[in-house]
């Protein structure tokens, strides 16, 4: 096997997660780390600051974020050409009829919904990264 294979078989997929809830950021960090990096920022504005210094392989946005909402900061995201792209997630407490369908339209490839459960949020990273 060439030495590329093997690095990028036990490379780490990396995860950019913005979440304003620190409980719900730390629950995603622990149940994501085991198999990804990730990184965390509490507003959309840190994180678009300190995006291009990585690579993300998967975006975790919440949309109801202070400042900057999840939606604007994909956008703002999806101009930078590395992460034009790279898959994300909606992540929300908005839970209405159509709602899935407008975070969609916006840019999101998929959307969860809170309260969610865990593992059905890792079954859905891992199907998009794996």
């Amino acid at each position: 096997m060439q030495e590329n294979s093997v690095k990028k078989i036990n490379e780490k997929h990396r995860i950019l997660i913005v979440e304003d809830d620190e409980d719900c950021a730390f629950t995603m960090m622990h149940v994501l780390n085991k198999d990804y990096d990730t990184e965390h920022y509490f507003t959309a504005e840190d994180a678009l600051m300190n995006i291009d210094s990585s690579m993300f392989s998967l975006i975790l946005m919440d949309i109801g974020l202070r400042g900057m909402n999840g939606i604007e900061a994909l956008n703002e995201i999806r101009k930078i050409d590395k992460y034009k792209n790279v898959p994300a997630i909606a992540v929300s407490a908005y839970a209405m009829i159509g709602d899935r369908e407008k975070f969609i339209e916006a840019g999101f490839n998929n959307y969860v919904s809170k309260p969610f459960n865990f593992s059905e949020l890792k079954e859905l990273v891992d199907g998009m990264l794996l």
